[in-house]
């Protein structure tokens, strides 16, 4: 599983929106949207890094089939990653 990464962001202290992003261009993406969405414009970013997910199954007479994926999120520290 590839990391995936959510931002949550915030302008001027309301919730604005939230990005998922996964792949081999989602570091890319991250420090992009980061750079856009700067504290001096009103912005501030929270980030979530999933490394996990559950997986929900359905067996039946014809085998077991994936039915979806959910990513566990965990909330991180932005200046403690490595995305340049």
């Amino acid at each position: 599983m590839s990391t995936r990464y959510r931002l949550i962001v915030w302008k001027d202290f309301r919730l604005w929106c939230k990005v998922e992003t996964h792949g081999p261009m989602a570091k890319d993406v991250v420090r992009d949207m980061m750079a856009l969405l700067s504290p001096q414009a009103g912005y501030s970013i929270e980030m979530q890094i999933s490394c996990e997910e559950n997986r929900i199954l359905e067996t039946g007479p014809h085998g077991t089939r994936l039915l979806a994926i959910e990513p566990i999120f965990t909330t991180v520290d932005i200046s403690s990653l490595d995305i340049h």
